[in-house]
């Protein structure tokens, strides 16, 4: 407790060489942050838009689906399902969809294309088709009529208005045909059905494949991801008995997963670098604050205070600056967070298609977790420590006589 007490003191004796050190410790946290903030920021932009777009954070599906993705391998949105889903206070929005494939065409001009029944007025706030539409209008709820992309619309030589006829194989091996209107075309590639998808009514879809009141998934959008799993297991519960299953967002998206954890890798090498010259630094601000204490050291030791004392005295200072310093840091690193958030790094041109593509909004914001905050404070506050090997070798190995004439 007098060694904490002392040690205390001694830092503010000289408070330029004390406010300097923790200084440089404080910047080396903010820098850490800053560099991982943004690319966790990145990382929970491509999953929310991914999840919003496509699989939702968790998926009501047929259990045969999702191995194998067949028109046969679909389920009743039944009354119960919709009250179920609908009553959960975890779920957000949900988004009923009907998935398949149909070849387009016009004239002379044949195309196979992924079709996608879907409800236009709760798809306003998930794919967002109606913020891409270049041409026509956006479809009314129960409306006859297709929304196609500007690829699909040049390659089948379809302008707004002309009729263009969807033919596949529909439900238990039904023929399903249909000729629909083009009220729309839009510039938007939706990643999750791997190029431009025709788009119709949910009704509309389930007539032409002959699956009236069925649907291929259920996305469900969660108030927070991190409930994805308590809820697949309550529904897996209801669930039991039946021809359909739950899955979860990790299981749906486990290739961007990976992709994630590739990237993640070259981040961590990155600051792992950063920590290198964070590490050094410290080192060489602790071994030069006890290069400057030798004589300080040796009139101590002369007075009688064991070398032990005194390492244990250096020790406590160190620990003392590592933990004032890496609580500064995270105090000016949090309004940076917040700012970086709520103002993201918005991009343009080339780089923001290169976003839109992957259904990701063209910004670059800071992670809004403190988990990740809090592990740059602890890496650094343990290079610190570390550090400690600096002053701790150069006292146990201190010439008093030496020290005293300055030498």
């Amino acid at each position: 407790m007098i060694l904490a007490r002392l040690a205390w003191r001694n830092l503010w004796r000289n408070r330029r060489r004390t406010l300097i050190t923790i200084s440089s410790i404080a910047f080396a946290v903010v820098i850490a942050v800053v560099m991982r903030g943004f690319q966790l920021g990145t990382y929970d932009s491509m999953i929310e838009g991914t999840l919003r777009t496509s699989s939702g954070h968790v998926q009501i599906q047929h259990k045969d689906f999702f191995d194998d993705a067949s028109i046969e391998h679909i389920f009743d949105y039944t009354p119960e399902l919709q009250k179920l889903t609908a009553v959960n206070p975890a779920i957000q929005n949900q988004f009923p969809r009907f998935e398949n494939f149909a070849l387009a065409s016009f004239e002379s001009h044949t195309k196979g294309v992924p079709v996608v029944g879907m409800k236009p007025e709760l798809e306003v706030d998930a794919l967002a088709i109606q913020d891409k539409l270049t041409q026509g209008e956006y479809l009314e709820p129960g409306e006859d009529g297709l929304l196609i992309s500007e690829d699909l619309a040049r390659f089948l030589q379809v302008a707004l208005g002309d009729s263009m006829v969807l033919f596949g194989q529909g439900y238990h091996g039904v023929t399903a045909v249909g000729k629909y209107p083009i009220k729309g075309i839009y510039d938007f590639n939706y990643s999750g059905q791997g190029g431009g998808p025709v788009f119709l009514n949910l009704e509309q879809a389930q007539d032409l494949y002959g699956a009236y009141g069925m649907l291929s998934s259920l996305s469900l959008i969660l108030n927070n991801k991190e409930e994805s799993e308590e809820l697949q297991k309550e529904l897996l519960t209801e669930f039991e008995g039946s021809p359909i299953t739950a899955l979860t967002w990790k299981k749906l998206n486990e290739n961007l997963l990976q992709s994630i954890e590739l990237d993640s890798v070259s981040g961590l090498i990155m600051i792992g670098v950063l920590y290198l010259v964070i590490g050094f630094g410290i080192f060489g601000t602790l071994l030069m604050m006890a290069a400057e204490r030798r004589r300080e050291f040796s009139v101590m030791n002369s007075m009688g205070m064991q070398r032990r004392h005194i390492v244990q005295l250096v020790a406590i200072e160190t620990l003392w600056l590592a933990l004032i310093s890496v609580i500064v840091g995270v105090l000016i690193s949090l309004p940076i967070n917040a700012y970086f958030w709520y103002n993201p790094i918005e991009f343009s041109g080339e780089t923001a298609e290169m976003f839109s593509e992957y259904n990701v909004e063209p910004v670059m914001r800071m992670s809004m977790e403190l988990g990740y905050l809090i592990d740059q404070a602890l890496v650094v506050f343990l290079l610190s420590t570390v550090s400690l090997i600096a002053p701790l070798s150069l006292i146990l190995n201190l010439n008093i006589v030496n020290a005293l004439r300055g030498r």
